[in-house]
């Protein structure tokens, strides 16, 4: 199978656990794969945008077009103005991966139509791939980690609770909430880093830091925003081997359909939950230390199982073959 994929490389957080999807993509034995848009640096460091040549992906003769969610974000932003007119004229059929797509439809989906692009694999949101749509065909591709970076680093369990990420108010209520309630409950065995956006920032912990950072921890609460995105923590936090707690989702199915089960592999808890519910929770969780590590072994193997990018990999080519047969 003969695949052109358009790829943005940059080092924002986001986009390099993208890069190391596509990374693993190009790995695969099973496929043919020609990258255009953009050079992948071999330093990490430095990228070289490239003008997409029509002739050049004709006569590569593909099966199919493969866009990344940060590239469709470059030609939104108008960053490559030929792109469009380019990409519209070839007939091959066309898949993109999205993620946030619920701040952001009516911007992705005037873009897609525009680039005739009509095969949406959603990394959340996966309400979209469980209904039909009349232009669209919804596909659930959840997060998924790269297995040299999140991993089991055997490290001492330093923190009995953790919060990653963004605690912004108008973003992050709940995971405010909890982090400020963890403070005051457990102290110094409490552990804050806020958001990581560029892992080739040197002020911030690489993605393998991070995931050290995270398997010091006992328990990591986080969430979903307001649109319940089971977004890319979930993944790093479970295949880190510790423990997720988070909101129980009242309309998202996102957590289901990705495995976690509740007190299987996951501690939930309610937004209407008081903060000494919340509190009184965790520390039940905390006194049983063979429940807890039973939960976060489930939960790593859940990850390590069915959602690293060797998964995601084998899932896109399904895909595409189901699509294009």
């Amino acid at each position: 199978m003969k695949i052109v994929v358009f790829e943005q490389y940059r080092g924002e957080a986001t986009v390099k656990i993208g890069h190391y999807f596509f990374t693993e993509l190009m790995s695969s034995e099973e496929l043919s794969i020609k990258i255009v848009g953009e050079d992948y640096p071999a330093d990490n460091l430095t990228y070289k945008d490239k003008p997409i040549n029509l002739e050049e992906v004709k006569s590569f003769n593909p099966d199919a077009l493969f866009f990344g969610t940060w590239y469709i974000n470059k030609i939104i932003k108008g960053k490559d103005h030929n792109a469009i007119e380019t990409i519209k004229d070839i007939t091959k059929p066309k898949f993109c991966i999205v993620t946030d797509y619920p701040y952001r439809k009516e911007e992705h989906d005037k873009i897609w139509k525009r680039l005739n692009i009509k095969n949406i694999l959603c990394l959340d949101g996966s309400e979209h791939s469980l209904r039909d749509h009349d232009y669209f065909k919804y596909y659930y591709f959840p997060w998924s980690i790269n297995e040299n970076s999140f991993f089991d680093r055997k490290q001492i369990k330093k923190y009995k609770t953790s919060v990653f990420g963004g605690i912004d108010p108008s973003l992050y209520p709940m995971r405010l909430r909890v982090n400020n309630l963890f403070h005051e409950a457990f102290g110094q065995d409490h552990f804050y880093l806020g958001p990581v956006y560029d892992y080739m920032n040197g002020n911030n912990p690489s993605m393998e830091e991070y995931s050290r950072l995270i398997n010091q921890c006992k328990i990591c609460f986080t969430d979903g925003h307001y649109a319940e995105l089971a977004n890319a923590k979930y993944s790093e936090i479970a295949g880190s081997n510790c423990l997720i707690m988070s909101p129980k989702f009242e309309t998202s199915k996102d957590l289901d359909l990705a495995g976690f089960e509740e007190n299987e592999n996951i501690i939930y808890v309610n937004y209407k939950d008081s903060d000494t519910q919340i509190i009184e929770k965790t520390k039940k969780v905390l006194e049983d230390s063979s429940r807890l590590e039973k939960m976060s072994l489930s939960g790593y193997n859940l990850i390590h199982t069915k959602h690293t990018n060797k998964n995601r990999v084998k899932d896109l080519m399904q895909i595409i073959k189901s699509a294009t047969q």
